[in-house]
This record gives C-alpha cells, structure tokens and sequence, in this order.
C-alpha cells in the first residue's frame, strides 16, 4: 500500500497528538525520504538540553548515531531508551528488506504518577 504525503503527514500529525510525542527519523542509508520526518529531535525538551550542555549532546549523538546502529544489527526489535536526564523514548528500526536502513524515534514521555505520559 502506498501512501501520499499528504496523508502520511495527516497520519503524523495525528499520532503525534495523540500520543503528545514528537516523531523524528535517522537516516544509516542515505536513502530514505528526508521530507517524511525531521532528522533531528526536534522537542523543546532535548532542543533545550543540547544548546545548554554540549556535552550531553555529544553524547546523544554517539547514542543515536552509533550505539543504536549496533544494538539494531544484533537484533531489530525496537525498544525504551531513557537519556541520561531521564526521559524515554520509543526507538524502532527502519528496514529495507532485512537490511537496517534507520530508526524511528517517538517521545519524549516521563514517567507519571497518574498513569499517563507527560511531554516536556
């Protein structure tokens, strides 16, 4: 089934309401469709750590950029991540094939004592 844009950014704007999360995408092929999803997480919450403590951020482009490209070529199963101020993120392995092409990222939540996630 193939999807226009329109409908696939309908489809975005929706799960990201929904879910109060913001969606972004990394790219390990330098094939898939840039316009689809922003490349870099784009929250207030991670926008504001990584301008305020570049050294976090360093980290969390090691994490993002090759931690998680090894951890999806052992096994493709997506998973929680939680960064090091605490937040989780759903992060699930994009595939061509049986080949990873990228991850997907949906967050940020924390956890909250009503039971529901809470955005930053």
């Amino acid at each position: 089934m193939i999807f226009s844009k329109t409908a696939l950014d309908k489809a975005i704007t929706a799960f990201e309401k929904k879910f109060k999360c913001n969606l972004c995408m990394h790219d390990y092929c330098g094939q898939l469709d840039h316009s689809i999803l922003p490349q870099e997480h784009v929250n207030r919450y991670c926008t504001g750590i990584k301008k305020n403590h570049q050294r976090i951020r360093s980290r969390c482009i090691l994490f993002d950029q090759t931690l998680l490209q090894q951890q999806f070529l052992k096994s493709q199963k997506s998973f929680w991540k939680q960064c090091p101020f605490g937040v989780t993120e759903g992060v699930f392995p994009i595939l061509s094939g049986n080949e990873l092409s990228g991850c997907m990222f949906a967050g940020v939540f924390t956890g909250d004592p009503s039971g529901e996630n809470e955005v930053f």
